[in-house]
Order: structure tokens, then sequence, then C-alpha cells
């Protein structure tokens, strides 16, 4: 005869009936508590600073606004920025082609002037140098910067204003590092500014991006899904990845100092400055190369931007291009101080355009 069974198995059912009683509670508990203190691990927000300034483009992807303005407020800067009927931060073209002397600047974000009022521009601080050197011939400098834009995006902005400008000088505003935006162009995504090797790995929402570091697709878009449905958990899948994928060390560790790979990797850049050389000439105009150099937060300038600024400089001297150099006055000016940024913006102050223009202005007056 078999023992009594003193107590009856609990179904399997129950058990996880009674699991899902306690758990659902505490995950919707960590859900409210996520979603009132984090955003979505892939979140990225839109660029409120200069997002109304730009529109789409057919070839150069964006371009600015025509008529656009924009509060460019940090902790550090409150600077209004407004963009002209012509697509310029700058005065009506129409005032520029009655100048008897015109320079055109094209560049990116430090030669439109980011983080300083217009009038503190390199651009329109050397045409002020310039009408106070020869007042008896009216000149304007004409500001053709665009942010975030590479070489060959800088290129063809030279190539469409050059017939509205026909200037005497065109001065090409290069940032030594954006090299790299040669491979990875900015392109507007969402009503915003990002890299274009990105986007596969991107969703537009209605206030900003989400992304997602997976590369195969079934698992980004449940990446997506839970971003959007279920936050806790997508923190807790992002935390895993963080830590099973090392973090990839940016384009400037992995190129190094040597000068050689450093020129290898500029090639394409460098060959843009030559294009736009050929353009000017063509127009009638000289070429100018000014270099440009980010001063890095709570010091100064960095080995890799003399390095940079040497691999231009020799090939602009192997292509007889004219190339204007301020890194060196610019870092003594410092001298271990970050003075020529904010802290909040790498952008230039207006101190460090001031040089710039008086350095143009030196070499368009030999």
């Amino acid at each position: 005869m078999k023992p009594a069974t003193t107590s009856a198995r609990v179904p399997i059912w129950k058990q996880i009936a009674f699991g899902a009683i306690v758990m659902i509670p505490l995950i919707v508990i960590a859900e409210i508590v996520v979603r009132a203190n984090l955003d979505p691990p892939g979140y990225v927000p839109l660029n409120h600073l200069e997002d109304p300034l730009y529109v789409p483009d057919p070839v150069r992807g964006y371009t600015l606004k025509p008529g656009a303005h924009s509060d460019y407020v940090t902790p550090d800067l409150d600077v209004d920025i407004d963009i002209s009927a012509d697509g310029l931060r700058d005065a009506p073209l129409a005032d520029a082609r009655r100048a008897h002397y015109r320079v055109l600047a094209v560049g990116d974000s430090f030669t439109m002037g980011l983080a300083v009022r217009q009038e503190d521009t390199w651009a329109e601080q050397l045409e002020r140098l310039m009408n106070a050197a020869e007042p008896a011939r009216a000149s304007a400098v004409v500001n053709g910067g665009v942010p975030g834009y590479s070489p060959t995006q800088i290129r063809e902005r030279l190539e469409e204003l050059l017939p509205k400008v026909e200037p005497n000088v065109v001065v090409f505003g290069f940032v030594t590092e954006t090299f790299v935006r040669m491979v990875r162009p900015l392109q507007l995504f969402g009503g915003t500014l990002v890299r274009s090797d990105a986007v596969p790995n991107m969703r537009a929402t209605k206030t900003g991006i989400l992304y997602s570091p997976f590369a195969t697709s079934w698992i980004r878009e449940i990446d997506f899904f839970l971003n959007r449905h279920w936050q806790f958990m997508a923190h807790v899948v992002s935390r895993i990845y963080r830590a099973t994928h090392p973090a990839v060390a940016d384009d400037w560790q992995r190129i190094g100092l040597d000068p050689g790979v450093v020129r290898e990797h500029m090639q394409s850049s460098l060959e843009e400055l030559a294009r736009a050389s050929d353009l000017s000439r063509r127009a009638g105009a000289e070429f100018v190369v000014l270099l440009i150099n980010l001063q890095d937060r709570g010091k100064s300038f960095g080995p890799r931007q003399f390095v940079y600024n040497r691999v231009v400089a020799d090939y602009c001297a192997e292509q007889s291009l004219v190339c204007v150099d301020v890194l060196p006055e610019l870092d003594q000016v410092a001298a271990g101080r970050s003075v020529f940024r904010t802290p909040s913006d790498q952008h230039w102050t207006p101190a460090a355009h001031a040089i710039a223009a008086q350095a143009l202005l030196r070499v368009l007056r030999r």
C-alpha cells in the first residue's frame, strides 16, 4: 500500500500565473520609473540650435534656408543667427555686388560663424579691415559658409556662388580634421543633421531620432520596438550591448599622427582644394586656403592639429596654393588656456575670428 500524500503538487500553470501576478506589477513600476527619469537609450534629440537653419538641397543634401532664424543659446552663448533671402548669413548679395573688390568665403560652421554674432565672423571682420585699409576702394566679403559641410560640399557650394558673386578672391575655410566627412558626410534626416553612415540604424520620431547599434536588421527592429514601447527592457538590452561590445576608437585615434598615414586619409579632401582652386581661377579669382583648427576643451591645441596643418600646408606648396595657417599664433596667444572656444561650444570665439581676419588681410594686401 502506498503512503498517503500529505500535499498535492501545485500545477505548473498555477506557478506561472503566480509568478506573473508578482512580476507584472514590478515590471510596470520599473517602466514608470524609467520613463519618468530617462530617455530611451537610443534617443537622439533634435538640435534646436541649428535645425531651423537648414533645408534640403538636391546637390549637397542640405543648405541654409533663406529667411531662417535661430536663437543659438548655450550656457555660455546667446547669439541670433539670421539667414538672408539669398541663403547666406550675410547682407543681401546685391549689396556685395556693388563693391569694387569682392571676396567669397566658403567653408563650414567656423566660416559661417556659429557661436558668434554675424559682425564677429572672420568674413565680416576681414571686410571691415579691408575697407579701413583702403577706404577709396569699396570691398565686400560674402560669407558662404554652411555648418557641417565636407570639403566636397564646400566645393559644390563654391560652384553655386561663383557666378552670383563674381569674386576677385576665394577663401576656402578648411577645418583640417573634417576630412573624415568625406566618407561620412552629414545629411538631413528627420529634420536634423546626422552622419550619413548612421541613417540605416535610425528611425525618425516626432521629437528626435532613435538609433540602434545592431547590424542585423531584425534585431535592430526589435530594439526600435523596445525603445518605443518597453523602455525598461531597452535599457537592459543597451547595457548588455555596451558590456559585450568594447568602445571603438574614433577616426583620429585610429589614424594616429604619422604624416604619411594622415596624408593618405586626407588625400580626397586635399584634391577638393585643388578642384576648388581650378574653379576659382577659371572664374578669374585668386584662391586662398585658410586652415582652421579646434581648440581642445580646457587646454590649448593638441599635436594632432599641428600634424594635420603640416600635411595640408605641404600639399598646398606642391600645388602652388596660397595657404594661411593661423595655428602658431592661436597657440602662442592661448598659452595653454582655452580662450578660443567656450566650455560648452567648440566653435571659435570672436578673438580667434579676429586673428584669422588679420592674417588674411596681410596675405590679400601682398
